[in-house]
């Protein structure tokens, strides 16, 4: 059996553990608050897991813990349900900072406080307030008691009831700016400088005072002393990956590594929203193991690896399998409060949070490793989205048919992972046959151009059509709604 290096992580993710590993350096990750752990929710603590525990924070007043954008979140009961770390009250920004969290708003009847140090001669807030169809503002205060603030208005409601991505930067003279779901929304200068010291601890959930708690879910709070870069927020959802890479009884094989960095990739570059973070990978050295009747394992591995209690943690957030042919795995799996595997039974524990299990085989190479993630957002696409799935695919049906009728040559989508709009055969990614296809202009209600389009669109190739499909996917920027609106962001289930 052949061996390979320990995995390397990528610059960026060195970069992420070594600003994590300290709360006080300038240029460091100080506090971050995820709502995953049953136990510490059910107990009102939630811990920062960046470092001081001094920043952890107490959960108040009516707030329960539900689905979030990764893993669980805090529902807040918009009166008084809202998160306070105490030990936060010194904590100073002096050059600058960066606010980000997941926040699911469901109304906009009232001003809702996403994260702040403030009231009075305070520091920063991020706030939402009920102006038009909701206004998102970032303020800060500096040292001469000067306020300088920008704000960004939502162009109309869809968002309400769905996770989005806010973000808030400060670069420590002048320069603030407002990121939502990675993208860069307000930029502005103001005459302030540095930021004033405030005796009030950071919060969740509200902006200073009783009228600004949060109506609605907020999740993956994160507080930096510095500003960081768009690059560094243009991609807000980052599900944490553990690898664990089995031997094989059959030596020919490829480098997981590379086919991994491809997709992780590809994922980014299609999605607008989406870049996995290997948090650990694991060369076994041994044989995928199976479980009494045959297939592989999912219970021992997820023992070995302690899985349910690092995502209870939300330490991971998923786990990926590469191993031979050998080694029986399922190309995904879902385990936890709502679904276990897609209903196949394959004998996985119960976590308290979703965790997916990918099975990758690098006997294959990218295209089937991008394959196999293809059919696991396609079927989530379908679970969540279900109402828009055949305006979207309009193929679906196919994948039960034995005898495959001729395509048709008008009024085709966008297709899903074995046939591309034009195909009337599995895996038919090289067709040249011409059909009119609305997927360039895709409308859930059926409207959108239908321009003739064959295999040249995504380069007649697998990984290529692949890559095509998901970036027609509705983004976290999209016009996929009926007359050009906004849809909903089906990026956001991920991780479901």
């Amino acid at each position: 059996m052949q061996t390979r290096a320990p995995y390397a992580p990528r610059a960026s993710l060195l970069a992420f553990a070594l600003l994590a590993a300290s709360t006080v350096a300038a240029g460091a990750q100080t506090l971050e608050w995820r709502f995953d752990n049953v136990t510490d929710f059910n107990s009102n603590i939630v811990r920062n897991r960046s470092g001081s525990t001094a920043y952890n924070g107490t959960l108040l007043g009516g707030h329960t813990q539900t689905r979030g954008a990764l893993g669980n979140a805090a529902d807040f009961n918009g009166s008084n349900g809202y998160l306070r770390a105490s030990g936060t009250t010194g904590l100073r920004f002096p050059s600058g900072m960066t606010v980000e969290a997941f926040v699911r708003r469901d109304s906009n009847h009232s001003e809702d406080g996403v994260v702040s140090k403030w009231y009075g001669g305070d520091q920063f807030l991020l706030t939402f307030y009920p102006t038009g169809h909701g206004r998102l503002q970032f303020g800060i205060r500096d040292g001469a008691n000067r306020y300088g603030s920008l704000y960004y208005d939502f162009p109309d409601s869809v968002y309400l009831g769905e996770w989005i991505h806010v973000a808030a930067t400060y670069n420590g003279s002048g320069r603030l700016r407002l990121y939502v779901d990675g993208t860069l929304v307000a930029s502005a200068n103001r005459t302030v400088n540095g930021m004033a010291y405030g005796g009030r601890p950071i919060q969740a959930g509200d902006s200073g005072n009783s009228w600004s708690r949060f109506d609605g879910a907020i999740d993956e709070v994160k507080v930096w002393n510095y500003e960081r870069s768009p690059g560094q927020l243009d991609h807000p959802l980052r599900p944490r990956v553990l690898v664990v890479e089995y031997d094989s009884t059959n030596p020919t094989y490829n480098n997981p590594h590379v086919i991994s960095d491809g997709m992780i990739d590809d994922i980014r570059s299609s999605s607008q929203f989406v870049e996995f973070e290997i948090a650990q990978w694991v060369n076994t050295g041994s044989l995928p193991p199976q479980r009494s009747g045959g297939g592989f394992d999912y219970a021992g591995l997820y023992s070995t690896y302690n899985v349910c209690a690092r995502a209870g943690r939300g330490e991971i957030h998923e786990v990926w399998v590469w191993a031979g042919p050998d080694g029986g795995m399922l190309e995904w799996a879902v385990n936890g409060p709502r679904r276990e595997a897609y209903g196949l039974g394959v004998g996985m524990p119960a976590c308290t949070v979703q965790t997916v299990t990918m099975g990758f085989n690098y006997e294959r190479n990218l295209p089937e490793a991008l394959h196999s993630m293809g059919h696991r957002l396609e079927n989530n696409f379908r679970h969540f989205w279900g109402s828009y799935w055949n305006a979207f695919d309009g193929q679906y049906h196919r994948y039960g048919v034995t005898t495959q009728p001729p395509i048709q040559i008008n009024d085709n989508h966008c297709g899903n992972i074995h046939f591309p709009p034009n195909a009337d055969a599995h895996y038919e990614y090289d067709s040249g046959d011409w059909i009119r296809s609305n997927c360039p202009t895709w409308r859930s209600d059926g409207g959108g151009s239908y321009p003739w389009i064959n295999c040249n669109a995504w380069g007649c190739n697998e990984e290529g059509f692949l890559n095509w499909w998901m970036s027609e996917a509705p983004g976290p920027s999209n016009n996929h709604g009926p007359g050009g609106s906004r849809l909903e962001n089906w990026w956001t289930t991920l991780v479901q």
